[in-house]
């Protein structure tokens, strides 16, 4: 007798779950949570800087992977250092 396969069950990237939590956003949205335009967001996923997920033909942001994005970018009011003066 032939055992049962148990139903698959596809392998979830445990190190990216949890961008998955606070919800997926639409490409409008996620440029009107950064307050820039569309094309702003179209490039930052072209340039790998800014994940999003495939659904059907639609492309979804993770709204942690926004907050994330802007974590790594925010400057903390700070100037940079200057460099010598001569």
């Amino acid at each position: 007798m032939r055992s049962k396969k148990p139903p698959h069950t596809p392998q979830a990237n445990l190190k990216a779950a949890h961008l998955f939590t606070d919800g997926l956003l639409t490409i409008i949205e996620a440029a009107e949570f950064l307050r820039v335009c569309r094309a702003t967001i179209y490039n930052l996923m072209g340039s790998g800087e800014l994940i999003s997920v495939c659904i059907g033909r639609s492309r979804r942001i993770p709204k942690a992977a926004l907050i994330e994005f802007s974590q790594r970018n925010a400057s903390g009011g700070e100037k940079p250092p200057e460099g010598p003066s001569y």
